[in-house]
């Protein structure tokens, strides 16, 4: 019986490690999104110093889009590689870039994103001018983070 209740106690303890666990990880790779977010975003306003910007919006992988400035200048190929986005199908789909106003705005899709986050995205599409069809929150594509640069 005594044998029966360690064996309990460890199986509760192990499902509760890897529910944390996973909550760690998300955190992680969502830092890791805003942090290439902000890193992308400085780059391109470089960029700009010089009268050059990315060409086409949308995903960063389009033809003549962000990873065309990005690749080799910045960054590296395959720099988005290891990010990972349980809100995006693809994870050539995790940002997409579209200009707001006198700059513009970097879309990404986090793992686990905060009430406030989310509102920022709202209230950043709302002042850009952008709809749900230029930052989707419905699967299999849900972005809920937002970042304008001027």
């Amino acid at each position: 019986m005594e044998l029966l209740i360690v064996i309990v106690v460890i199986g509760i303890l192990a499902a509760i490690t890897i529910v944390a666990y996973n909550g760690i990880q998300n955190r992680a790779q969502d830092t890791k999104i805003k942090n290439m977010a902000a890193s992308v975003g400085k780059s391109l306003l470089l960029e700009r110093v010089d009268g050059v910007t990315p060409a086409a919006v949308g995903y960063w992988g389009n033809a003549n889009g962000v990873d065309s400035l990005m690749i080799p200048k910045y960054q590296s190929t395959g720099y988005r590689d290891d990010l990972k986005s349980s809100n995006a199908d693809f994870v050539s789909r995790i940002f997409r870039y579209y200009t707001c106003g006198t700059g513009f705005v970097i879309y990404a899709s986090l793992n686990s994103p905060t009430a406030s986050e989310v509102q920022n995205l709202q209230d950043t599409r709302t002042q850009c001018g952008h709809t749900t069809t230029h930052a989707p929150e419905t699967a299999p594509l849900i972005y809920n983070y937002a970042r304008i640069f001027n």
